[in-house]
């Protein structure tokens, strides 16, 4: 079997020895490909180094929307010329394969909704003029106050059919929203499972994963955050931290509630992943 990690943080565990061990584990059970998002410069550096060091890993750069409200000291501005920072700084890197994560994400936010949406969108759309003028796909993440909530996925999808052209979508940790499933098969969107869909809580993403077309699902583990539950993860050593590994796992659910193999799964989701971020 053979498994892509389509979206982790590998850059954000303590070190890069940890790092390390952590993609010898996911190449031990079959891992071929971790895409390694960065949320800022800092995560960025060590992305990049991780890349240098292993051939597996690939690199996606972003902004991520919550640090509007999470870093309020920090200006749109500082932000913008980070964006311009990195995307200077991945170059030509044939390691360099995404634009994001990027998007919008009001959750738990101390300042009014309109001010920080109003920055996010200032926000998406550079990494929108990004991505169409390095020709890279993008990964979104959508979180309203409300995670049941489909409005902040249909304001992206507005903005996206007025500044993209022609480039690959991926909306990362899809929650299930039944109402925005046809919405995103109609820009030909990718959809991203991770392990939420072990949480008790994910009903609605457990029934509807079967809607997902083969052809757009890609599997994700969010590493090191949204371990999956107890019930799935019996053989992780440390149970309090997630791994690229729980790929595995996660394809044995999602196999489960769309009644397919995990071979089956995994064949295809594969192929989506090395088909949607160009890998080598």
């Amino acid at each position: 079997m053979t498994l892509i990690d389509s979206h982790a943080h590998i850059n954000s565990l303590i070190s890069l020895e940890i790092a390390d061990k952590t993609i010898q584990s996911f190449q031990a059970i079959g891992g071929r490909n971790i895409i390694d998002v960065s949320t800022g410069i800092k995560e960025l550096k060590i992305s990049l180094e991780l890349a240098l060091r292993h051939d597996s890993i690939f690199t996606s750069f972003g902004i991520h929307p919550e640090r509007i409200h999470r870093q309020p000291e920090i200006s749109i501005t500082s932000l913008m010329e980070e964006l311009s920072e990195g995307l200077l700084l991945c170059g030509n890197n044939k390691k360099f394969v995404g634009i994001g994560e990027t998007g919008y994400d009001i959750y738990e936010t101390t300042l009014p909704d309109e001010e920080v949406l109003e920055k996010q969108d200032q926000l998406f759309k550079a990494h929108l003029d990004a991505a169409n003028l390095h020709n890279k796909p993008v990964t979104l993440h959508i979180r309203d106050t409300n995670t049941e909530s489909g409005e902040l996925y249909k304001h992206a999808i507005t903005v996206i059919k007025q500044n993209v052209s022609n480039v690959p979508l991926y909306f990362h940790s899809f929650g299930g929203q039944e109402d925005i499933l046809p919405l995103i098969k109609d820009i030909d969107g990718y959809i991203g499972v991770n392990g939420i869909i072990s949480y008790k809580s994910a009903a609605s993403l457990q029934s509807i994963v079967k809607d997902i077309p083969r052809d757009s699902l890609l599997l994700e583990t969010d590493s090191p955050y949204l371990i999956p539950s107890n019930a799935i993860r019996d053989n992780f050593q440390d149970k309090k931290v997630n791994e690229s590994q729980s790929i595995l796992w996660i394809a044995s659910l999602v196999a489960k509630y769309r009644q397919e193999k995990i071979e089956e799964v995994l064949e295809y989701t594969t192929a989506n992943a090395i088909r949607f971020f160009k890998l080598l």
